[in-house]
């Protein structure tokens, strides 16, 4: 049994090959936990779901037979779901989701006008990305003036159309072929909402997530029809997160600790081989502890404390942590 759990046959592929082959030596392994840690805004949720999405898909990764993607017809049902128009108008403008406003703008602009297309910065993408021939992700329209002839479009930095008709065998044809890759908005609604499986992720998520389910359960009822889908996509638990940890730190005043950005890190020489070991062997306790900066806030006591708390809870940290982090 041991060799089986732990023998390569039975890993679980990310369908991702750099990954699977130089991070996961082969897939993630059954009675396994995996903590992918980074900035926020780094793209862990973005990379985590669309290698849960591939391996629940393809790999059957969701052990359950009940929750277990069947075939196609299965795949259809979630993407008729998310068709429908009062999704599209009740996640408009939603962190991690689409602005329509700019999305249509950038149909219509100069590619070759950089100014303008900057300005259409941040416009997201409706539930796919489009990928160009350099592999550059690319924002998707979703087209439904036509309910007979629905579809993605987009123009890539140089100014060429991309194009896919919005139906279920379209999908499957250019997330195969590598040239789509599903949203965090799509990732979340096959990976978590339509089978509710809780997704605990970092602070961002407990805002974006939770958005996106009250979009869906309020379309959904808008629509008519789906009350059973609406009250089970309003139980999944969307609010959990994991603590943040902290590794690095740097000195105010009297040598008192606070977390270090990018800017003290670099500052102070970036990281070496020995602060690497030192990162390597920080407890997870210590980590928590060093990132208390970020977590206390979250706690309700908090609106008793003091205002110079930080100055309290930076001296404290030096008393604990002094021998124990990495300090820049």
């Amino acid at each position: 049994m041991i060799k089986f759990k732990y023998d390569k046959s039975s890993k679980t592929s990310t369908g991702f090959k750099l990954l699977d082959d130089e991070i996961l030596w082969g897939g993630y392994e059954p009675s396994r936990l995996y903590v992918w840690g980074g900035g926020s805004g780094a793209g862990k949720s973005t990379l985590l779901n669309n290698s849960l999405l591939n391996a629940a898909v393809k790999n059957s990764l969701l052990m359950d037979e009940s929750i277990k993607v069947q075939s196609s017809k299965e795949i259809e049902k979630v993407f008729v779901y998310v068709t429908m128009e009062n999704t599209i108008e009740e996640l408009d403008g939603k962190k991690a989701c689409w602005q329509t406003q700019k999305l249509l703008k950038r149909l219509q602009l100069d590619p070759l006008n950089k100014s303008e297309i900057r300005a259409t910065g941040g416009c997201g993408t409706m539930l796919f990305w489009g990928l160009d021939d350099r592999g550059s992700k690319v924002p998707l329209y979703l087209d439904a003036a036509s309910k007979n002839r629905r579809r993605l479009i987009g123009i890539d930095d140089r100014g060429n159309g991309l194009e896919w008709s919005y139906s279920p065998e379209s999908i499957r044809n250019g997330l195969n072929q590598g040239k789509l890759l599903p949203s965090i908005f799509t990732s979340f609604i096959v990976v978590s909402l339509a089978r509710g499986l809780v997704c605990a992720g970092g602070y961002f998520q407990c805002e974006y997530l939770p958005a996106m389910q009250r979009g869906i359960v309020n379309a959904l009822k808008k629509t008519g029809g789906y009350d059973d889908i609406a009250r089970f996509v309003s139980n999944v638990n969307t609010d959990v997160y994991l603590s943040a940890m902290t590794a690095v730190m740097t000195r105010i005043g009297s040598g008192s600790l606070i977390p270090a950005g990018p800017v003290e890190i670099l500052a102070g020489g970036g990281l070496g081989l020995d602060d690497i070991e030192r990162i390597r062997s920080l407890t997870v306790k210590d980590a928590h502890l060093s990132a208390m900066f970020e977590t206390l806030p979250d706690l309700p006591f908090l609106q008793e404390q003091t205002p110079d708390w930080k100055t309290k809870l930076a001296a404290d940290t030096a008393g604990l942590l002094n021998d124990r982090v990495v300090i820049k």
